[in-house]
């Protein structure tokens, strides 16, 4: 069994590791299996229907020259590319953005329609595929537990330089991601009595988001939609407390998970966030969080190639 990984490579700064790591991690987890004889990776770059045709001509050579079974597209736009490429077996995972949004929502079901296997990445998402949902298989991406893990978060604030005595809030993404919401977030912050300071995932390597997880005392999420959240997972795997509106399957990973909280408002977040920092205690999500690890996500991911190939 040969497979082609196709992610986005659209980017000046582009580097898979930082900016595609789910893709990066999964390809890697499936060559540690040993069940793929081959297990390669192209990035897309181009915008717009022409940028993403230029790439066509590539695929077909990769596909060509390494034999390639099945080629697994990340994303509803690059699964419709991925149905014009001369492979013999196409999956397609849908990561949220995909099929959340109207505006790429139809190209995401031609995509879903024309592949022999569609993954999406948390339950609710299948209620955008207007036919054949009950095929599609729900499967989250992986976290890397070697890497996300609990540590000292005195030792975390002095290697990023932050106040041991104040507390730090993580939004989880860059302020000018509309659909993260950053508005929404201070919002919540506002509505608080307790002095806060908020701190934005923008950049910060691989290793050092792991660092700022174990440094905050909550990761607050308030996008206005999600697929599967992956620092929602991450934050779990280093005990990080979350507190979010209920987007993507968050209600469904920090089930059973003290010191997490959904809410449905600002007003509630802003509660519950209050009694997260004046408790001061660290979540069990890293009791609960084994389900995500990598190898059990590739091995689920294979299952789906087995089937496609009928094996």
């Amino acid at each position: 069994m040969r497979v082609l990984f196709l992610g986005s490579g659209n980017r000046p700064d582009f580097i898979p590791a930082s900016h595609q790591p789910f893709i990066v991690e999964q390809a890697e987890s499936i060559r540690q299996l040993g069940v793929a004889e081959r297990v390669d990776e192209f990035y897309v770059s181009g915008k717009g229907v022409y940028g993403y045709l230029s790439n066509l001509s590539e695929i077909n050579r990769l596909v060509k020259d390494a034999q390639i079974d099945i080629l697994h597209s990340h994303g509803g736009e690059l699964g419709a590319l991925g149905s014009m490429a001369r492979v013999p077996k196409r999956v397609v995972t849908f990561h949220g953005s995909d099929l959340n949004r109207r505006k790429t929502r139809l190209i995401s079901n031609l995509a879903h329609v024309s592949a022999n296997a569609s993954i999406v990445v948390s339950r609710h998402m299948l209620q955008y595929l207007k036919t054949g949902s009950s095929t599609a298989r729900i499967i989250p991406c992986g976290v890397d537990l070697e890497l996300f893990k609990p540590g000292s978060k005195v030792s975390a604030r002095d290697e990023l330089g932050l106040d041991q005595a104040e507390s730090i809030v993580l939004f989880p993404s860059s302020p000018s991601n509309r659909v993260k919401r950053f508005h929404v977030a201070e919002e919540v912050i506002s509505k608080t009595t307790h002095p806060i300071r908020l701190i934005c995932l923008e950049g910060y390597g691989r290793e050092q988001v792991a660092t700022v997880l174990n440094a905050v005392d909550c990761l607050l999420v308030t996008s206005l939609s999600e697929g599967s959240p992956q620092v929602v997972k991450e934050a779990l795997a280093c005990n990080c407390p979350v507190v979010s509106l209920p987007v993507g399957d968050v209600a469904d990973a920090i089930q059973g998970v003290s010191n997490c909280y959904v809410g449905s408002d600002t007003d509630t977040l802003a509660t519950r966030l209050g009694e997260v920092l004046s408790r001061g205690h660290r979540s069990n999500g890293r009791d609960t969080i084994h389900k995500y690890e990598l190898g059990s996500i590739a091995e689920r991911v294979c299952e789906v190639y087995k089937s496609v190939l009928g094996k």
